[in-house]
């Protein structure tokens, strides 16, 4: 009968991450009052509430620059025990706490979209290290797979 431990840890920082900023805004023109002063890129009709956005050109709309940062990071720490007997059965249990942070969870592969339907935390041009889209904190597994045996005169 053998027992096995393991304990894992990574800590991950990204370098040149893929960053989406929108260069055809005027800049910010004002603060939401019922957002806690989330920043505001154009007006808001108080009647129809209906926004309009401040352009730099009004030739184009989104005028998506692509540049990089270096901030997003995770870590991750496994625990696992594994215990082996000698009828061939064995039974593992393991846990992982994992945790991730990022400006901007891509969550799709068209720049229009990421840039469209991403949150915004902090301003366009410097958006707040916050937890990613894809963290999962806790997972939890065990298994009790046992080792094939053959019978004696079985085929």
């Amino acid at each position: 009968m053998e027992l096995f431990a393991t304990v894992d840890f990574i800590y991950t920082k990204a370098i040149n991450q893929y960053y989406l900023q929108d260069i055809n805004l005027r800049g910010i023109a004002g603060a939401s009052a019922g957002e806690a002063g989330r920043p505001l890129y154009g007006t808001i009709n108080p009647a129809t509430g209906g926004a309009s956005v401040q352009r730099a050109t009004n030739r184009a709309n989104d005028i998506i620059m692509n540049r990089n940062v270096s901030k997003d990071q995770s870590t991750s720490l496994a625990f696992q025990l594994q215990k082996r007997f000698s009828d061939g059965l064995e039974f593992l249990a393991a846990y992982t706490y994992s945790h991730s942070q990022d400006i901007m969870s891509m969550t799709s592969d068209i720049t229009g979209s990421n840039y469209s339907f991403g949150i915004l935390d902090g301003t366009v041009e410097n958006r707040n290290l916050r937890t990613s889209s894809f963290d999962r904190p806790h997972k939890v597994r065990s298994a009790a797979p046992s080792m094939h045996h053959s019978v004696p005169g079985s085929r």
